[in-house]
C-alpha cells in the first residue's frame, strides 16, 4: 500500500538517523517450514529483540493449536500448518518498496510469509512522553503471487508509551491481533498456490474471523478483510475445479467459512 504523508514524513526522519535503513541478508530464513521475520527495531537492543523473537514464536505456537483445531480431517496428509519466528540481525528495510518484485520472490522460495518490521522516534515534547512508531508487514506470498494488490505490503502508523519492555515491542507489533492476522493470510495464499486447499482454507477464514472481531477498524482492516473474503470463496471455487481434489469443500458453500456438516 502507498504509506500516507505523515508516515512519509516520519520515515524521511528516521532514515536520515545515524543507523540507516538496510536490507542486509537474512541466513536464519534458509531453514525450511514457513516462518516469519522478525527485524531489528530501530534504538531496541539485539538482545531484546531475541527475547521478543521467542514471544512472537510463542504467539504463532498459540496460533497453529487454534487452526489446528479448524483442521478438516479430510486434510491430514496436508503440508504442517506451524509457522515459526525467526530474528534477522541487522535488517531494517526502508519502507514498502524495499519488497520488489526479486525481493518478494527469494522470499517466497524460503517459505516466508510474514517479515515484520518497525522504526520509532520521540514524539515532540509538545506531545508528552511516548513514541511515535512505523510498523510494517510484508506479507510476502501476496506480495509475490498477485503483485498488485495493495494488501502485500502494510504499514501503519501508531503512537505507543513506551518501547522498554518485551511486552511494549509485542504490543507494538501485535497491535489488533495484526501478527496472526497477517500470518494466517500469508500461511493460507502460500498453501493455495502449492494446491493445498483444505490448508489455504482453514488459514484465510482464521484471518478472516479475526478481521471481522476488530472493534473498530481502520481502512486497512476493512480491505484486507474483504480482500480475505475473496480469496477464501476463490479456494472453494478452485478445489472444485481441480479433478483430483477429493475433499470437504466439494460440498462447501463458497460464500460461508463454516464446513459443512460430517
Amino acid at each position: 500500500m502507498s504509506l500516507r504523508p505523515a508516515s512519509l514524513a516520519l520515515l524521511a526522519v528516521l532514515a536520515a538517523g545515524p543507523c540507516a535503513a538496510q536490507m542486509t541478508a537474512c541466513p536464519s530464513s534458509l531453514g525450511q517450514g514457513q516462518k516469519v521475520l522478525v527485524d531489528d527495531i530501530r534504538g531496541v537492543e539485539s538482545l531484546v529483540l531475541d527475547t521478543l523473537r521467542g514471544r512472537v514464536d510463542a504467539a504463532l505456537a498459540k496460533l497453529q493449536l487454534e487452526t489446528r483445531a479448524a483442521r478438516s480431517a479430510s486434510s491430514a496428509s496436508a503440508p504442517d500448518p506451524r509457522v515459526r519466528a525467526v530474528r534477522c540481525f541487522q535488517r531494517l528495510p526502508p519502507d514498502g518498496s524495499a519488497f520488489d518484485d526479486d525481493v518478494a520472490r527469494e522470499l517466497n522460495a524460503r517459505e516466508v510469509v510474514l517479515e515484520v518490521w518497525a522504526q520509532t522516534a520521540a514524539l515532540p515534547p509538545s506531545q508528552g512522553p511516548g513514541f511515535r512508531a512505523l510498523v510494517g508487514y510484508a506479507l510476502v506470498p501476496l506480495r509475490h503471487y498477485m503483485p498488485a494488490s495493495p494488501q502485500g505490503v502494510l504499514v501503519i502508523e501508531s503512537k505507543t508509551r513506551s518501547v522498554d519492555s518485551i511486552d511494549d515491542l509485542l504490543a507494538l507489533l501485535d497491535q489488533s491481533g495484526a501478527l496472526a492476522i497477517y500470518t494466517a493470510v500469508g500461511s493460507g495464499v502460500r498453501f493455495l498456490h502449492i494446491d493445498a486447499y483444505d490448508e489455504a482454507r482453514t488459514q484465510l477464514c482464521a484471518a478472516l474471523g479475526r478481521l471481522e472481531r476488530i472493534r473498530k477498524p481502520s481502512p486497512d482492516d476493512v480491505e484486507l478483510k474483504e480482500a480475505v473474503r475473496a480469496m477464501a470463496q476463490d479456494v472453494v471455487r478452485r478445489a472444485r475445479a481441480d479433478p483430483g481434489y477429493r475433499g470437504d469443500m466439494r460440498a462447501s458453500d463458497p460464500r460461508s467459512c463454516i464446513p459443512p456438516p460430517v
